[in-house]
């Protein structure tokens, strides 16, 4: 009986063993193996594969490799021959209160990468941007979602810089579009990370120019002998600090005229005085150097003039009032500044209105006759009678009086004015002279402009001087002679014209005066015409303000010589609209 139980246990263990057949409850099964962890490995810092610390040659943009083929066709593969214990039938386990042991954690497979990258295009613009693109493979398989950096490293400093990161798409590919500030070998690379090895791919070389924006004038333009030429533009702010040439083209060759640097807003100006006839050409230059190459503006035609009065009638569009009349001009600064900012030689910039036969200096003396114009026998015949105002207008009005058949006497002199003013009076003399010829019946009309009464606190001088003027006049008007007038200019305050003669660059395109300044005070021509409605009156504010602002420099063209005379260049380009409006008033 024993020997049977001792039997019958034998085969129960065996039969146990066989079936795979759990250990009971409360039992504990022998802990599961982990897998070591692998080692920490330190991220390499990103650098040129040259060793030497020199920048190596730049690498032909390599062909991209291609991921290795994926097979599609040919016989499943077998799967293993089951083992016989695997192959047994299995009893479920039995419920525990124990809780089920961990799979093993799977070690993740890292992988050595190949990087390949090229730009498209070997120099770009400062400021403007490049795509970087390429491929990142690990035994020919396209590897995704890779972390690429595209760094630079400066050709100039050697110093590496962050250009951008991107990450690859599932074919591998990646593109990013790139910025670089300064020259640069530019490459591809991937920093060691859990997965995958570090890689970088060859460097390539791209230049960088500098960009030269908004450069004038442009195109062609004018110069002025002995007149200033400012050419103006500007660059990115970042390159502030950095030298920019103007070159000439003279005698078949490029020479420097002048150098400046670029501001901390990123312009510039170059100024320089025309000294010669034989320039034909302008351009700016900014040098090669902080990791640029050199860059080249478009050239600019010059055409010089001998004077400023000769450009001024030549009908130069855009220059003189024609610019502030124009709305299609450039109002942008930049160009000639004509005649000259220099303050001694502007303000003798009269134009040649001051002739000794058609100009009295003496204060009282009687003035001189000086006929213009036509000497046809069917020509208007016309006085026009003022002081140096007007003497600015009839010289610049020479040719318009010729062409529209006008024959003129001019009565032109310093001080005195046409008032009339009692015997005795320092002006009786001159009022008497002047009096005499409008009366004398030679003349189908008549013409006076003079200077405005700019004080504000001398209300009652004003008003004396317009009472003045009405007396002097209204024999003309009582016996049907036309009388037209012209109102007065502005009139600059104490040192206004300094901002043109003292600014630097291009400053002086700047200059301006609200025209309530300019016209602050009175006209006590207006005013006495205001009170006579048989004179014909004619406004110029249009020709020397514009929206509240009468600018300094019009068109190229310097308006004052000093606080209250226009320069001969500006009335050369105001003479015929003048002579319009005289023309229009006598209709």
């Amino acid at each position: 009986m024993r020997a049977s139980l001792r039997h019958a246990a034998v085969v129960l263990v065996a039969l146990v063993s066989v079936l795979g057949i759990a250990v009971p409850a409360g039992a504990t099964p022998p802990p599961a193996p982990t897998a070591p962890s692998a080692p920490a490995v330190e991220p390499t810092p990103s650098g040129d594969p040259a060793t030497d610390g020199s920048v190596a040659p730049a690498a032909p943009a390599a062909t991209e490799p291609a991921a290795a083929p994926t097979p599609t066709s040919g016989p499943p593969a077998q799967a293993p021959s089951p083992s016989p214990t695997s192959a047994a039938p299995t009893s479920p386990a039995p419920t525990t209160d124990a809780p089920a042991a961990d799979a093993p954690a799977q070690p993740e497979v890292r992988r050595s990468p190949s990087v390949w990258m090229t730009t498209d295009a070997t120099s770009v613009r400062y400021g403007r941007t490049m795509a970087a693109h390429g491929r990142v493979l690990a035994a020919g398989v396209p590897v995704a979602d890779a972390p690429v950096r595209i760094v630079a490293r400066s050709t100039h400093t050697g110093r590496w810089s962050l250009l951008g990161t991107v990450s690859t798409r599932s074919d591998g590919r990646f593109r990013l579009d790139v910025k670089p500030l300064e020259g640069a070998r530019i490459k591809a690379e991937i920093v060691v990370s859990a997965t995958l090895d570090a890689a970088s791919s060859a460097s390539r070389t791209v230049m960088v120019q500098p960009g030269l924006y908004g450069v004038q004038p442009a195109g062609s333009a004018p110069a002025v002998l002995g007149a200033e030429q400012v050419v103006v533009g500007s660059v990115y702010a970042q390159l502030a600090g950095r030298r920019v040439k103007l070159e000439a083209l003279e005698s078949g060759s490029w020479r420097t005229l002048v150098q400046a640097y670029v501001q901390r807003d990123g312009r510039f100006a170059l100024r320089y005085t025309s000294g010669s006839a034989d320039v034909r050409a302008l351009r700016v230059v900014m040098p090669s150097g902080a990791g640029t190459v050199t860059a080249v503006s478009s050239t600019t035609s010059i055409t010089t003039w001998a004077k400023g009065e000769q450009l001024g009638f030549s009908g130069a569009p855009c220059f003189g009032v024609r610019a502030l009349l124009d709305s299609g001009c450039d109002a942008r600064a930049g160009g000639l500044i004509a005649p000259t900012t220099d303050p001694e030689r502007l303000r003798p910039q009269t134009g040649g209105a001051y002739s000794r036969e058609c100009w009295q200096s003496d204060k009282e003396a009687l003035v001189p006759v000086c006929t213009l114009g036509s000497s046809r026998a069917d020509a208007l015949r016309v006085a026009f009678i003022g002081d140096s105002h007007a003497a600015g207008y009839a010289n610049s009005m020479r040719a318009e009086f010729t062409h529209w058949n006008w024959s003129v006497d001019a009565y032109l002199g310093v001080s005195c004015r046409w008032e009339r003013v009692p015997l005795g009076h320092g002006c009786s003399d001159r009022y008497r002279q002047l009096s005499a010829a409008v009366l004398s019946g030679e003349y189908d009309a008549i013409v006076y402009t003079g200077v405005r009464h700019p004080f504000v606190d001398q209300p009652d001088e004003a008003a004396a001087v317009r009472d003045r003027y009405l007396a002097a006049w209204q024999p003309v008007l009582d016996a049907g002679i036309p009388l037209v007038v012209l109102g007065d200019f502005p009139y600059l305050p104490s040192g206004g014209v300094r901002c043109v003669t003292e600014s630097a660059g291009a400053a002086p395109f700047d200059c301006a005066v609200p025209q309530s300044v300019g016209h602050r005070g009175w006209d006590p021509i207006l005013d006495a015409a205001a009170l006579a409605p048989e004179v014909r009156v004619v406004d110029v504010t249009r020709y020397y303000c514009a929206d509240g602002t009468c600018p300094l420099i019009v068109g190229n063209a310097v308006v004052y010589r000093d606080q209250h005379h226009i320069t001969g260049t500006y009335l050369a380009t105001v003479s015929s609209k003048i002579m319009w409006e005289l023309r229009r008033a006598l209709r």
